[in-house]
């Protein structure tokens, strides 16, 4: 499975049993919306919310941390996912959480797993079905996770790389955040990079279209 797919082929496969899609939209603080809402008012027909703050680690008091791999297992398995599902993540905004989901879903051993291209407002603006209200409840399923540690660095890690200068370190925040010219979205969090790590806005890579 490619790790991106567009909108035709996942139009073709919807409905297929093995197939499961994710809407794994996150909001940042200063944005005026709420993921889940918005899921429930317009999502991709037989779609399902995946929410980033609930798969984590939730007694960690920083946000979005990886959860242990049987909170992942039990998560995932009770969003009817196995380790043979094809899973497609898609975000309302195009093309910012969903890549989130793959890498997630890819440090825990899944490799059938993808992310559409231009997200729902793609899937908006060339008039593709929607639906709204709440899904049906998946049947329970079993996940085994196979944690690829390799696939993740801790904040040793990160500043053993900063020193050395063994690794390049991509921030992938807007330039403002970045240079600290513009404001952090989190009250309390200070402005700028890390030192020694180099901007790569992840904006700037997309088309115009997201």
């Amino acid at each position: 499975m490619d790790a991106l797919v567009n909108t035709e082929w996942l139009a073709a496969h919807l409905g297929q049993p093995d197939l499961v899609v994710f809407d794994i939209t996150k909001y940042l603080p200063n944005e005026p919306f709420d993921g889940r809402k918005k899921f429930a008012e317009a999502h991709i027909p037989g779609a399902h919310f995946f929410d980033m703050d609930e798969v984590a680690d939730t007694e960690n008091p920083l946000p979005h941390m990886i959860p242990t791999a049987a909170r992942f297992e039990k998560l995932l398995g009770a969003m009817g996912v196995t380790r043979a599902s094809r899973v497609v993540f898609y975000d309302q905004k195009g093309m910012q959480s969903a890549p989130r989901g793959w890498w997630l879903m890819r440090l825990f051993g899944h490799e059938k797993v993808a992310v559409l291209d231009g997200g729902l407002p793609k899937w908006l603006r060339e008039g593709r079905a929607t639906a709204s209200g709440a899904p049906a409840t998946p049947a329970p399923a079993t996940y085994v996770a196979d944690f690829m540690a390799r696939r993740v660095a801790g904040i040793g890690d990160v500043k053993r790389l900063l020193e050395d200068g063994s690794a390049l370190v991509l921030d992938a925040r807007a330039a403002g955040r970045f240079a600290g010219t513009a404001p952090e979205p989190r009250a309390g969090l200070p402005s700028g990079h890390m030192p020694g790590a180099a901007n790569l806005p992840f904006n700037e890579l997309l088309a115009a279209d997201g």
